[in-house]
């Protein structure tokens, strides 16, 4: 795959994580969570805002080398993303898969 397929899937799904972060019911979600998780989660959303805007931000010829090196945990993490949406009621789970994303996404560009 190259550089550029790799930079916009992985924009697409960074930007699918926060719309799942920001939805009605994953507010629903926290609103019965439990501090530790409401706390996770805010910092989870943080961290994915600023993945996105690192991304959106990189030229794409400054981090071509990046994306390719770390395309297998970016696809991973881009799977996992359409998984979690599915379910949405496991909150460890979304709350793990996005930070999994978000970290190799931070391998590519600075958060």
């Amino acid at each position: 795959m190259d550089e550029s397929t790799i930079h916009e899937l992985t924009l697409d799904q960074l930007h699918k994580a926060k719309m799942l972060m920001t939805s009605p019911e994953w507010s629903e979600k926290m609103q019965a969570a439990n501090p530790d998780q409401r706390q996770k989660s805010q910092l989870a959303l943080l961290r994915l805002q600023q993945a996105c805007t690192a991304m959106e931000n990189a030229q794409l010829d400054e981090i071509a080398d990046q994306l390719k090196d770390n395309e297998p945990a970016l696809l991973a993490g881009q799977k996992a993303i359409d998984a979690a949406c599915d379910h949405v009621d496991n909150i460890q789970s979304v709350l793990k898969t996005v930070t999994s994303l978000v970290n190799a996404a931070a391998k590519v560009v600075t958060l």
